[in-house]
């Protein structure tokens, strides 16, 4: 494969949609998806040449039985190398990011960097399936810019930041269907055209450690509780400062008066 191919790597855990994000890229039913009752249907690297632009399906990293197997598959997607759009596809659990998602952009993040491939707000993140409450929360109850503020600085706590992040709603009709395409089409494209590129010469070879899952996990948690802590209560810091100086200005306000 010629090094300067466009290559989009997909990476995420168990069920969040990385084959039928896939499918809606290059617009038809390629990479299987689906449902799986005991472990992800990726079970193995599923990589494809599209109009000269090369697609990499990896399995779940945080599946119990599969994660050697999938932890060698992205291993496999990074050394087919090129010009490396790299995607973590997430989901929200409660309406908030999760450590173990967390986990698996460490870990992942973790194992180009020792390689000495600069990964820092060159890579994309995608919270898919947003249930209605979700959406309303992340796209109607603050600004895009909030949220997105928001989300980097979590993402952030695995020593990198992504360039870019995108929310897509639940589909109903992609609902239990088989190697189905997302209608949002155009706007994935989009995304991924909007995405940089990370050089990563073919051969190239990390090193994703499967068995530290839990410790690295242990390390988000604790992380994402301190920064979520300290945010909550600088929130409540500059909400009484706000409210403060608001209510020195009426009373300002009543003497000129």
């Amino acid at each position: 494969m010629a090094e300067h191919t466009t290559h989009v790597i997909v990476v995420g855990d168990p069920g969040v949609g990385k084959s039928t994000f896939l499918n809606s890229l290059v617009g038809a039913a390629t990479f299987q998806s689906g449902l799986s009752a005991v472990q992800g249907l990726t079970k193995e690297l599923q990589s494809v040449v599209i109009n000269g632009t090369r697609y990499s399906d990896t399995p779940g990293l945080d599946d119990t039985r599969l994660k050697k197997q999938a932890a060698a598959a992205i291993v496999e997607a990074v050394r087919l190398g090129g010009e490396v759009k790299l995607v973590f596809l997430l989901k929200m659990e409660a309406g908030r990011l999760c450590p173990k998602h967390l986990t698996t952009i460490k870990i992942v993040l973790d194992a180009l960097q020792n390689a000495e491939i600069a990964v820092d707000e060159s890579f994309g993140v995608v919270f898919n399936k947003l249930t209605p409450g979700e959406k309303n929360l992340w796209t109607s109850k603050m600004s895009t810019a909030d949220a997105v503020n928001l989300l980097t600085e979590e993402i952030g706590l695995t020593n990198a930041k992504p360039q870019l992040i995108r929310f897509l709603p639940n589909e109903p009709a992609l609902e239990d269907a088989d190697n189905g395409v997302h209608p949002e089409r155009q706007a994935l494209v989009g995304f991924i055209d909007e995405l940089k590129c990370i050089t990563v010469p073919p051969g190239t070879t990390i090193e994703v450690d499967a068995t530290s899952i839990p410790v690295v996990q242990k390390e988000i948690e604790a992380r994402l509780t301190a920064h979520r802590r300290k945010r909550d209560i600088l929130g409540e810091v500059l909400v009484g400062a706000v409210g403060a100086f608001a209510g020195g200005a009426a009373a300002t306000g009543a003497l000129l008066m």
